[in-house]
């Protein structure tokens, strides 16, 4: 009806993330074409071909070229991710076919659940199956167990993507991640992980005489169970004399012990 679904007086919520708004199953398919195609939307449709009785193709719809609308690598990192949760849900498919999707199940109060979801695809076809009700009543099963993502729908899910994709090529999905952990660069970036150990733990050598706002690069950084600061190469005090002080009155505030200051400066080492 030309309602928009993801935003709420112009503003989307962060909880857009975790299923806050309703959406249709053929969007949730949709979206996840995307990640099959390598980030590559393309617009849907409904009829694909039609023919005459004798085979003439009448009408055919081979889809656009879509656009590049996430980074190839991002989306090969998704189906990388999801790539295990058919096996763990017990809804993999057919032959060891390879498939990544993802299961989702919305609460209704705390004791039972009000939509469930299985959305998944192979490297040829995306598919989304949704249970539940209009009247937010909760769903449970024939035995009166709670309706879960990867019970009917996933079971409902796995029925069909073996029945459409029997004798299908069998096409393989990607098998690593792409991205280097925490620093959104590629893996082909050159030596992000040596930048990245050492910004976590600085090394230990004497730091230079001018103040960087990065470590250098050059040495090998070692791994200390935390970071260190450095220490400052004008506060270290003089060490006090063995024998008796001599006459001029002594530099500490009176009954100070002799030694405080490296106290101190071990308190510093143990922050």
């Amino acid at each position: 009806d030309g309602t928009p679904t993801l935003a709420r007086d112009g503003v989307t919520a962060s909880a857009i993330g975790i299923g806050e708004y309703e959406v249709r199953p053929i969007d949730q398919a949709h979206a996840f074409s995307t990640f099959a195609a390598g980030g590559i939307e393309r617009p849907t449709y409904f009829i694909s071909q039609i023919a005459d009785s004798a085979g003439n193709v009448l009408y055919s719809n081979d889809g656009a070229d879509g656009e590049q609308v996430i980074a190839p690598e991002v989306a090969s990192d998704v189906t990388y991710a999801l790539s295990d949760v058919a096996d763990y849900s017990n809804d993999e498919l057919a032959d060891g076919r390879e498939v990544a999707c993802k299961t989702g199940t919305t609460q209704l109060n705390d004791e039972a659940n009000k939509d469930a979801w299985m959305v998944g695809y192979t490297a040829q076809l995306s598919t989304a199956v949704w249970v539940g009700t209009d009247n937010n009543e909760p769903l449970l099963t024939a035995e009166g167990r709670l309706v879960y993502g990867s019970g009917l729908p996933g079971k409902i899910w796995q029925a069909y993507m073996n029945a459409t994709l029997a004798g299908a090529e069998q096409l393989s999905l990607p098998d690593e991640a792409l991205i280097e952990g925490d620093t959104g660069q590629s893996s082909g970036s050159g030596d992000s992980e040596d930048q990245d150990e050492e910004t976590t733990a600085p090394t230990t050598t004497p730091a230079p005489t001018t103040e960087s706002s990065s470590p250098s690069a050059t040495p090998e950084p070692t791994t200390p169970s935390r970071p260190r600061p450095t220490i400052p190469t004008t506060t270290t005090p003089t060490p006090p004399p063995t024998t008796e002080p001599p006459t001029p009155a002594p530099l500490l505030p009176p009954g100070e012990p002799v030694g405080a200051g490296a106290s101190s400066h071990s308190g510093y080492w143990a922050r």
